[in-house]
């Protein structure tokens, strides 16, 4: 959220330089135009209030994109979770549970170099 995307890169490129199987877990949120409703309310409200703060949220993906990004790094394994994922795991039967979601959360894996032909 607060990084670039360069500064983004550059991490996970360091990072892919870690021992294969080495995981990431990290948050990112999605942008403006994807969400709705009280999401959309409570993600307008946080981000004008990191903006005051000094920290404008100046990256956001779609899972897709989060899912591409960390692949083109050299991870796999790749968990993307939000809302739906929330609810399909701890309130299976439930229809009153409201889980706002600008946030998502992925955890991805360190995948062993490709070898050379």
């Amino acid at each position: 959220m607060y990084l670039t995307l360069d500064a983004i890169s550059a991490t996970l490129a360091t990072m892919a330089g870690c021992r294969p199987g080495s995981r990431v877990v990290l948050t990112y949120s999605q942008p403006p135009a994807v969400l709705g409703g009280t999401t959309a309310q409570i993600a307008a409200a946080f981000a004008a209030i990191a903006a005051e703060m000094g920290e404008p949220f100046v990256s956001r993906f779609l899972p897709g994109q989060m899912d591409q990004l960390l692949r083109e790094h050299g991870f796999g394994e790749i968990a993307d979770f939000g809302p739906d994922e929330a609810r399909a795991s701890y309130f299976q039967g439930c229809t009153d549970v409201d889980i706002a979601g600008a946030q998502r959360l992925v955890a991805a894996t360190v995948m062993p170099a490709a070898a050379d032909a």
